[in-house]
């Protein structure tokens, strides 16, 4: 198949009606992670991307654009208090953002989010929230 799965796509999965966001991807190695955008917890998931596509030519389920609820908003309309929390936020999860595949992965996700919580001295569970 020369076709791929990219990142911000949603996978509708007809038979369960689940719909998986498309985290990461890795074509290459035909890996990616998605979560399930109907489930409350939010966790990633390891999926094979031949497998999706397969499953997309048998009718089993469809791959679509991730189109936001919300419409982003422009840098002139956010104000600069909503600037500066956005940029402090930013600089405690970078690293952790940046730290693809390994933040999909749950052992190393973990060790992660423990590493930067006890080096910015928050709690990991303030992570979490923000990763989602």
């Amino acid at each position: 198949m020369d076709r791929s799965i990219c990142v911000n796509q949603v996978i509708i999965d007809f038979e369960s009606g689940s719909e998986f966001l498309v985290l990461w991807s890795d074509p290459a190695n035909d890996i990616g992670y998605w979560y399930n955008l109907k489930e409350r917890a939010r966790v990633p998931i390891l999926f094979s991307i031949q497998k999706i596509l397969k499953h997309e030519a048998d009718g089993l389920c469809e791959i679509k654009p991730y189109i936001p609820e919300k419409e982003s908003r422009t840098e002139e309309n956010i104000s600069e208090t909503e600037k500066r929390h956005r940029d402090h936020i930013w600089s405690i999860m970078q690293e952790l953002v940046e730290a693809e595949p390994d933040i999909y992965n749950v052992k190393s996700r973990t060790a992660l989010l423990k590493k930067v919580a006890i080096e910015k001295g928050l709690k990991t569970n303030n992570l979490y929230a923000w990763l989602d």
